[in-house]
């Protein structure tokens, strides 16, 4: 039964969860910095061994390997520094979210107030908020990061004369695999983004979610919705995040070849049913499952249902099974 604590318990579970990302991202900074600093040595070497401070690569004096090593670390150096800004950038967001969700867990509301249906949606919904910031400056800095470092990819053909039908094949080739990064950056952002059900309708964001499901697998999926879209904003984007957490489940770790997904929405409830014929997986250990890759996406996704006051159904018989209730009015 759902009740204070457990809005409490879903909040302190958001706060270690990202107290872990933070920690992480800190070593990744840390492990960039230790990177510059060998790089730099390296670089000193080099232009030591050049005899000369100018290390510009049309001058003809230079010895071409020396010269192509040298731009390589240059060029290495220049992209550690943009993965620091946006390491950086990501690390202030993260603080600022683990202050507001220490501000929440210290809250009186939280501990006293009783209306714990409309504090559970008001957590979610901060949640969702939250990503759509993050998207924001995901896309303003990683993306134009990424986008700026193709334009600069010409250096390669001027460095690599020796073979310059290679250092085109590996120019066009490092184009593809940036537009292929920037594409995927993008999706990411979309999937953060609760402007899909605000935009498109909770049936044709559930459509297109199911769609993007079935063109990222070989795996055959079985779909079908009944009803109309007047849903709340933040349980229509909590079905997405539930359909694509138990779907990349499937794929990732059933074996399965099959997924059946069907969406019921009716006056008072909205009824989840999903299905896959894979080998299965013991869903109630999965609540003491934290923090690693195939468990701690269940366990939010479990806490997630129950602050939307929901019930969860699962059946392990012929693969796994989900029927999630979540109520409406």
């Amino acid at each position: 039964m759902y009740n204070r604590e457990k809005a409490r318990e879903f909040i302190e579970e958001e706060f270690r969860y990202w107290q872990l990302e933070k920690l992480e991202l800190e070593n990744d900074i840390q492990l960039g910095n230790s990177k510059l600093a060998s790089i730099d040595n390296e670089i000193s070497e080099l232009k030591e061994k050049m005899g000369k401070d100018d290390y510009a690569f049309h001058s003809t004096n230079f010895d071409d390997e020396l010269a192509i090593k040298l731009e390589t670390l240059n060029k290495t150096k220049e992209e550690i520094l943009s993965e620091d800004i946006a390491y950086k950038d990501r690390l202030k967001l993260i603080e600022q979210k683990i202050e507001n969700l220490d501000h929440i867990i210290n809250d009186d509301d939280l501990q006293d107030n009783d209306t714990t249906t409309e504090i559970s949606k008001d957590i979610l919904r901060s949640i969702e908020f939250e990503r759509e910031r993050i998207s924001r400056d995901i896309h303003d800095t990683v993306i134009q990061t990424l986008t700026a470092l193709s334009y600069k990819d010409e250096f390669i053909i001027k460095l690599i004369e020796q073979d310059t039908k290679r250092a085109k094949l590996e120019l066009q080739s490092r184009r593809t695999a940036l537009k292929d990064c920037i594409n995927e950056l993008r999706e990411i952002i979309s999937n953060l983004r609760m402007g899909q059900v605000k935009d498109l309708g909770f049936e044709a964001a559930c459509n297109q979610c199911i769609s993007k499901l079935k063109d990222s697998s070989d795996i055959i999926f079985n779909y079908s919705f009944i009803g109309d879209d007047n849903v709340d904003d933040i349980i229509a984007i909590s079905i997405l995040r539930i359909i694509n957490e138990l779907t990349s489940n499937s794929i990732k770790h059933s074996k399965c070849s099959k997924v059946d997904i069907s969406i019921k929405k009716t006056n008072n409830e909205i009824v989840l049913k999903h299905k896959d014929n894979g080998i299965g997986f013991d869903f109630d250990n999965q609540r003491h499952v934290k923090y690693n890759k195939t468990g701690f996406g269940m366990v939010m996704l479990r806490e997630r249902v129950e602050l939307l006051k929901g019930v969860i159904s699962f059946s392990n018989h012929k693969g796994s099974s989900f029927t999630i209730t979540i109520p409406i009015k």
